[in-house]
């Protein structure tokens, strides 16, 4: 190999160093570097763009920059990361780190939903319910509400519990009404609490139990929800 050659190979590398020296160098003073997020990107497994897409998003041991963190989880969203995917929904519903378009968040919502991920189901759920961006669909709503509640998730618990009581999606069922709300107040969920207590103080759904019933209604209370401490409020001043 020439002189003449060796000079021309060893340009783009001497170039190369240095972008990598000058992003050490930044990398040390606390500044993002372009270049090595990109070199560091592609290396990186989906799940732990996930993870420093988080970091950026709560400021996890880095300054909090949402739009940063929208680059990670969508590198990770891109290559079929279900938690990933849910954040970026999440992040184009409310305009976080990312101009706001509820088209997309249903769309990112369905992929992760699709994948098992429960708070994109109910999410999805929601959009389903109010007709947000997607036709409203009670049925639809109710069995993605039954697939997050399946998996534990609270919120679509409590959705679940509501859909049995009024029949929306579902046929009325007081039995499993009960069943889901019980479900989600075990958890903490107020509401779920506060709506425990007319069944088990009548009897629907389940056997009267008055004990029970002020129980619930002292959690509920307890967890600061207003139409609860109302009523507990009420009762006492009665008794």
């Amino acid at each position: 190999m020439t002189n003449k050659n060796v000079a021309v190979f060893t340009l783009p590398v001497l170039f190369l160093l240095l972008v990598l020296t000058s992003s050490a160098i930044r990398a040390e003073d606390g500044n993002s570097n372009p270049w090595m997020d990109w070199l560091r990107g592609s290396s990186e497994s989906a799940d732990t763009q996930y993870r420093r897409g988080m970091d950026y998003f709560y400021g996890t041991g880095v300054d909090e920059n949402r739009e940063t963190a929208v680059q990670w989880l969508r590198r990770a969203a891109d290559r079929g990361h279900a938690d990933a995917q849910y954040m970026i929904g999440w992040c184009y519903e409310h305009g976080a780190g990312i101009p706001e378009d509820k088209t997309e968040a249903v769309k990112w919502y369905r992929k992760a939903a699709e994948q098992g991920e429960d708070y994109a189901q109910y999410a999805l759920g929601i959009n389903y319910f109010y007709g947000t961006n997607v036709p409203e669909d009670k049925v639809e709503a109710a069995m993605w509400f039954r697939k997050a509640a399946e998996q534990g998730n609270a919120l679509a618990q409590f959705q679940l519990g509501m859909c049995y009581s009024s029949g929306t999606g579902v046929a009325a069922d007081r039995t499993e009404a009960v069943e889901w709300h019980l479900k989600a107040a075990e958890q903490g969920h107020a509401v779920a609490q506060h709506m425990l207590v007319t069944p088990y103080l009548l009897g629907l759904g389940v056997p009267k139990d008055e004990t029970t019933a002020i129980e619930w209604l002292r959690e509920s209370a307890g967890q600061g929800y207003a139409d609860a401490q109302f009523q507990l409020g009420s009762a006492l001043k009665c008794c």
